[in-house]
């Protein structure tokens, strides 16, 4: 499958080499996630995720207990900052 969503972004220096993930739902009824990517957050706080999608759908982006929001669509680059 290709990758085709990535998203790219900046996370805040407090989170430097941790665990970065990002998650659909399975089911948006009982909010099943299933994790789609992982990276780990560079020394200059940057991050990268990539991953496949037929179709718009809502992820969420996860540092420790910080989550970020967004609907993502095929083909598309995206870019988000985590403040501390």
């Amino acid at each position: 499958m290709a990758q085709n969503v990535t998203i790219k972004g900046k996370a805040h220096k407090s989170h430097i080499n941790k665990r970065i993930d990002v998650y659909t739902y399975q089911d948006l009824v009982t909010k099943l996630k299933l994790k789609e990517a992982t990276d780990t957050v560079a020394a200059d706080g940057y991050f990268e995720l990539k991953f496949h999608t037929s179709y718009t759908q809502p992820v969420f982006v996860q540092i420790d207990n910080y989550i970020g929001k967004l609907y993502v669509k095929p083909d598309y680059v995206y870019g988000i900052l985590f403040r501390k």
